[in-house]
């Protein structure tokens, strides 16, 4: 069934709430826009590697490839679930460092909706979402096959999400591993501010 905006669902709703997985964006305070056009929304993009994360690679294509035939999509519709590698490829081409995407698959989920966020417990997850980023986490997400104008795919709604310890990420360096450590010093009474 079609809306003002033209978007239609060609398939069925599939709920499916994944292991756990290394978040790599997210938005779950404020919904953002990447582009001018599209409209606000809270998301997450998560990291699945290739040789350890084989079990969740396949589930998320065999949800994805029943609701494709569902919906009778093309091979020009889009994919939530991208190839890390070929990411990678399409950003050296630009002149860009794409090494970090190497040896992922790169997974994205949004929501129009507020989400709700928790920790292992089940607890309300209050940290800003910069604390989020590398860490494991599990998506409760619904996925379906659409069509909206000339554009069609599957998508896949994000419903909540669960924060996991401990991160996930490992980082070659990071920009604080390049200073030294500085002794404490407290400054003597007596001594004038330097403002």
């Amino acid at each position: 069934m079609a809306n003002k905006t033209g978007f239609k669902m060609l398939s069925e709703k599939q709920k499916y709430v994944t292991g756990r997985v290394i978040l790599q964006y997210c938005n779950f305070k404020k919904p953002y826009s990447f582009n001018e056009n599209d409209d606000p929304k809270y998301s997450a993009t998560i990291l699945l590697k290739k040789d350890e994360d084989k079990e969740e690679i396949e589930n998320l294509k065999k949800i994805i490839s029943m609701l494709w035939k569902e919906g009778k999509l093309s091979n020009k519709s889009m994919n939530p679930l991208k190839d890390g590698d070929e990411k990678a490829k399409e950003m050296e081409m630009e002149e860009k460092d794409g090494s970090f995407y190497k040896d992922y698959y790169i997974f994205k989920s949004n929501s129009k909706f507020p989400i709700k966020v928790v920790d292992g417990k089940k607890l309300a997850y209050v940290d800003e979402d910069s604390t989020c980023q590398g860490r494991y986490c599990r998506l409760n997400l619904e996925f379906y096959a659409y069509k909206a104008g000339i554009n069609s795919g599957v998508t896949s709604y994000l419903k909540a999400v669960q924060i996991l310890h401990p991160s996930g990420l490992e980082f070659n360096s990071s920009g604080v591993d390049d200073f030294d450590e500085e002794p404490d010093a407290d400054m003597e009474k007596g001594d004038d501010l330097p403002f």
